[in-house]
């Protein structure tokens, strides 16, 4: 096996030999998402949802289920492998407005993951190897569409958006919600694999950063007062997963390094 990369979270610039790849639909109307990206950036052509154009090459994903995707797929895995002169970054198609799982696209390019210029989301990869134990795919999905108004809403000092389930995971056994179910870590094990994952890990260190530029503001004023609650449960459960880390301090700067105890007792059963 070679040594794997993957497709960047972000990718703002290419160099003279890579290509976007993004879903796009047939009508070639690149008006939101990645195909707005590849149209503003990339040289994707209006009017055209088919193939390469410029740096970009389109993948028709809003015409019907998953299998009228997959001629697309196949035609573009063939095409990459003619130029391996051409670098291709697979971004998650089809995973953002045309509203198919990771689950659902990735077994699309499994011929793909020995083509070593064809380079895939580790999403994709974790799922076509069976690596994804957790699941932990349903938080990339949703943060696809929401990481960035979080983080911005926490660099503001002050949450206006719903989206503390999944950008601040707390322990499922916590709430009664859906959203507090399904988005809920089942314990210390799928805690760390979300604090190793590299996506959620990141993000969730990154806002966490972001969070600790307010220290002259209660964590209450930031989110509420039960979502306050909820970080301080987030932050126990992945403090108990990584002593020592960025977490604690969240813990002494907001919660005068009290734990929230519903976290503290349910890890304790689970030993």
């Amino acid at each position: 096996m070679y040594n794997r990369e993957y497709t960047p979270e972000r990718i703002s610039e290419l160099k003279q030999n890579e290509i976007f790849v993004f879903g796009s639909n047939l009508a070639g109307a690149h008006g939101g998402g990645a195909a707005r990206l590849a149209y503003n950036k990339f040289g994707a052509i209006w009017g055209e949802g088919v193939g390469l154009h410029g740096q970009s090459y389109a993948i028709p994903t809003m015409q019907g289920g998953v299998e009228t995707i997959r001629p697309y797929v196949d035609d573009f895995i063939r095409f990459a492998r003619t130029r391996p002169e051409l670098k291709f970054y697979v971004t998650q198609i089809g995973c953002g407005i045309a509203g198919f799982k990771i689950r659902e696209i990735a077994p699309l390019f499994q011929n793909a993951l020995d083509v070593e210029n064809v380079i895939l989301p580790q999403s994709f990869v974790m799922e076509l190897e069976g690596e994804d134990k957790y699941d932990l795919s349903r938080f990339v999905r949703i943060q696809a569409s929401n990481y960035e108004q979080a983080l911005k809403e926490v660099k503001d000092g002050l949450k206006r958006s719903h989206w503390i389930w999944y950008i601040f995971p707390q322990l499922k056994h916590l709430g009664h919600s859906w959203n507090s179910k399904f988005y809920g870590i089942s314990g210390i094990e799928e805690a760390e694999a979300y604090l190793n994952h590299p996506v959620l890990g990141k993000r969730l260190r990154e806002i966490t950063n972001v969070l600790l530029m307010h220290k002259d503001l209660a964590a209450k004023d930031i989110f509420g007062g039960l979502d306050a609650m909820k970080v301080r449960s987030c932050m126990t459960l992945f403090n108990a997963a990584s002593p020592n880390d960025i977490f604690e301090e969240v813990l002494a700067v907001f919660y005068d390094n009290t734990n929230d105890k519903r976290t503290i007792n349910n890890l304790k059963t689970k030993k």
